[in-house]
């Protein structure tokens, strides 16, 4: 090592004396020895000597720790700061570890598990969370005020004192965790993981994150019943996410999700998250198409949609609107409803090789149903006017057309003349619908069907060959054929030519 000597002469005495300075660089190796140093004269020698106490510098620690450079905390909850450490070399038994609150001079404790001068401000509220064994040294603060924001802490894990080492060229200030205490908890962050549709299930989250894992925050939903499943995270260094996933199957009713999180410290804190819940609807169905049709002829059509949502309920739209149509809405179950439009359509030869087709407009959306229209014309078919009755028959001539066009609602003139001879005066008109071989007018009241009853009445004298017959309040349905056939006391005729069509227009005078 460098060493250096000056020789002086002290003042008035007749002496010399010598100095030697040696540049010393002490090793840890280096403690306990003795550093002696000796003067050698012509006639002799002297020396002296000194035991060395060498400090070991803290930039030669055999140990490294690992802990976050800063952490948030919440007024009254605990805190835990993560710590790992690790020797370079073989551990050591009976390794202890101490917290300290970093300052510039001294080492004030946080947490010493074998001397109880903590700072008052700690006291009490620490302890070691982990195994030291397996490198834990992590530290736990059970209750943070707001005394401890900013404050650093690093730990020291060495079977020696800290006050057994020098820091020149060192600072734990670079290593400590400062702790970042907060009075006031952030609001949950709510969070759709499946959008709501009405009888579907759906999901909603709600999270926030924390410090504390052995006393996490508590959690309360609302407005919406349900499952919950509680997960637990790590985010970061001492950061924890906390979620609680609701699963539910939604309902109109359901307008919001209010999530509310209650901390140890008596914070609280809320979100509200809108749901705005999806009504559904199902294709709309043609039920009993029209197939093949006459010109004239009246069929019943019903085309029906089932939806979700009292609100969101359809209208049902042909692309023949001037014809009747009647709407039924019934309940299914809860939330879910059943729309049906039954339309009675009445098809012309213009309308053949078109499409019938109903519509269900939504508030968001529509949906369509058609089916071909195959309409054919009236072709009379002689036999149409044989009679019901087959027993013994006269038969005659009459003159009635074969079809003729009305409007529904409206009233019917089916005009009839027949021949006779003088001494053949009718004395009673019935006439009869075809199909069915249902009667229409007849001079009894009780012998009409109840579909004509009170709206048929003969026009013409019998006797003078005027069998013109009068309909009321023409149905859809009422096209015929009506034939006429006639009685003179018993004696009984039929005739030929006595049939009529009737070909409805579908325009409805009520609209």
């Amino acid at each position: 090592m460098p060493a250096s000597t000056s020789t002086s002469e002290v003042s008035g005495q007749a002496l010399w004396k010598t100095v030697s300075t040696l540049t010393f660089t002490s090793a840890a190796k280096d403690h306990g020895k003795q550093l002696t140093c000796s003067a050698q004269y012509s006639e002799g020698r002297t020396e002296t000597s000194i035991p060395l106490r060498v400090k070991r510098n803290m930039l030669s620690l055999d140990w490294s720790f690992s802990t976050p450079e800063s952490l948030p905390g919440l007024k009254g909850s605990c805190i835990i700061i993560p710590c790992k450490f690790s020797y370079s070399k073989s551990k050591p038994d009976g390794l202890q570890v101490i917290w300290y609150l970093y300052q510039s001079k001294g080492y004030p404790s946080v947490y010493n598990q074998k001397e109880g001068n903590i700072i008052s401000k700690f006291a009490g509220i620490t302890s070691l969370i982990g195994s030291v064994s397996e490198g834990n040294c992590s530290l736990k603060i059970d209750k943070l005020e707001m005394s401890h924001n900013k404050d650093r802490l690093y730990p020291w894990i060495d079977k020696d004192s800290i006050t057994s080492f020098h820091s020149q060229g060192h600072s734990f200030i670079d290593k400590s965790t400062q702790l970042e205490v907060s009075e006031n908890a952030e609001e949950p962050q709510i969070i759709l993981i499946v959008a709501p549709k009405v009888g579907v299930e759906s999901k909603v989250s709600c999270t926030v994150r924390h410090t504390c894992i052995t006393a996490p925050p508590v959690f309360t939903l609302s407005g919406i019943p349900g499952t919950d499943r509680v997960t637990d995270s790590q985010v970061s260094d001492g950061v924890w996410e906390r979620t609680v996933e609701r699963t539910w199957t939604a309902e109109e009713q359901h307008k919001s999700v209010e999530c509310n999180v209650a901390y140890p410290g008596g914070q609280k804190a809320r979100k509200e998250l809108q749901l705005n819940v999806e009504c559904l609807y199902e294709e709309i169905t043609m039920i009993n198409p029209p197939g093949e049709m006459i010109e004239g002829t009246a069929r019943s059509v019903v085309c029906s949609v089932t939806y979700s949502c009292k609100k969101n309920k359809p209208s049902i739209v042909w692309n023949f609107p001037d014809m009747l149509s009647t709407v039924k809405t019934m309940e299914i179950t809860k939330d879910f409803y059943n729309i049906s439009s039954n339309l009675t359509f009445i098809g012309s030869l213009g309308d053949n090789g078109k499409k019938l087709k109903c519509t269900a407009e939504f508030s968001k959306g529509e949906t369509s149903a058609s089916a071909d229209l195959k309409i054919g014309p009236y072709e009379y078919k002689f036999g149409e006017d044989e009679p019901f009755d087959t027993g013994e028959l006269q038969v005659r001539e009459a003159d009635v057309p074969h079809s003729f066009s009305a409007l529904t609602r409206s009233c019917v003139v089916i005009p009839c003349s027949f021949q006779s001879k003088d001494h053949e005066l009718m004395t009673r008109g019935i006439w009869y619908k075809r199909s069915g071989h249902s009667i229409v007018f007849h001079n009894e009241r009780n012998s009409v069907m109840d579909h004509f009853k009170d709206r048929t009445k003969l026009l013409g004298n019998l006797h003078e060959g005027d069998c013109s017959m009068e309909i009321d309040d023409i149905k859809p349905f009422d096209n015929g054929p009506f034939c006429f056939h006639a009685q003179r006391e018993s004696v009984k005729y039929r005739f030929n030519n006595s049939c009529a069509f009737i070909k409805m227009k579908g325009l409805d005078l009520l609209r």
